[in-house]
């Protein structure tokens, strides 16, 4: 009897060593798993707002695609200042139709009075001459009076102002 106390006093002294040698490597694992369990929990997070920044970015491209695609259109107010700031002295205005297709000027007409045939030349010279119009159709029969002219013409329009086909 005395051989299994010696044995069994034995045995649990070495279970006694092993875990007091155990107990801390047990910890240590258990402190290290909880601390990747809180890093795991703090990634996915922070992948869930890189996913909403990723969609963010995506939703801004795909306006900026949008406003890019868009094509500038010049306001047919700016085109009338820029007739009656080309008129100035030398033509009196009277009407200007402006027809748009898609927000854009597709056609402008207008009708006045000059004062003689070289204010008008002028005049058509000087909205020749503008980035807006590439011609002013002076009809021949416009130029037959010599004073007190009145006309109506159409204006060729450049690409800035054209509208798309």
């Amino acid at each position: 009897m005395r051989v299994v106390a010696t044995y069994g006093s034995l045995i649990g002294f070495a279970l006694a060593i092993t875990t007091a040698l155990l107990l801390p490597t047990f910890f240590h694992v258990r402190f290290q798993s909880d601390a990747l369990d809180l890093s795991a929990h703090e990634t996915s997070s922070e992948a869930d707002d890189f996913a909403y920044v990723e969609a963010a970015i995506g939703r801004a491209n795909a306006i900026s695609e949008l406003l890019i695609e868009t094509a500038e259109h010049v306001p047919p107010s700016a085109v009338i200042n820029e007739i009656e700031f080309l008129a100035d002295s030398r033509a009196l205005i009277t009407t200007i139709d402006i027809t748009t297709n898609a927000g854009a000027v597709s056609r402008v007409t207008m009708a006045g009075v000059a004062p003689d045939r070289g204010a008008l030349v002028s005049f058509r010279d000087a909205v020749e001459a503008h980035e807006y119009f590439s011609a002013m159709n002076l009809p021949l029969s416009t130029l037959a009076r010599d004073t007190d002219i009145s006309f109506q013409v159409e204006l060729t329009l450049t690409e800035l102002l054209s509208a798309p086909q």
